[in-house]
């Protein structure tokens, strides 16, 4: 059955993160995502089995949704799984004050106890550099 999962409204540290590398987020040319992976946290015994898809959108006020990861096909047996990315300029998402990410699934299976993911996200930015 497939099901969505909205995060929380995430807060960007961007400014402070593109200060600390000598440039400002007006100085930014682009920003993609580079990889994204997910491994099971808990419980120890638990993999993807669960999962038959997996794709990941991401959201600013007064900007479209825009799908940026995804994995079409959940091998079996897997506690870390790596998506596709889309490679789609995402600086103007970075650069708002927050942003949102919406997780849309599909599952084959029902289970009765909480699973924890870990996300590991990789961003390529492109900026000048101020001097």
């Amino acid at each position: 059955d497939p099901f969505d999962v909205v995060s929380p409204e995430v807060t960007t540290n961007a400014k402070s993160k593109f200060e600390a590398n000598n440039t400002t987020k007006e100085h930014i040319e682009k920003v993609t995502l580079e990889d994204l992976d997910l491994s099971i946290i808990s419980p120890s015994d638990q993999n993807f089995d669960f999962l038959k898809s997996v794709e990941l959108y991401i959201n600013a006020d007064g900007l479209s949704e825009l799908r940026i990861a995804h994995k079409n096909s959940v091998p079996e047996g897997q506690k870390e799984i790596s998506l596709e990315t889309v490679d789609n300029d995402l600086q103007e998402y970075i650069k708002s004050d927050s942003f949102t990410l919406r997780v849309k699934t599909v599952t084959d299976e029902t289970f009765t106890e909480d699973v924890h993911i870990n996300v590991y996200s990789n961003f390529f930015v492109d900026a000048k550099i101020v001097k």
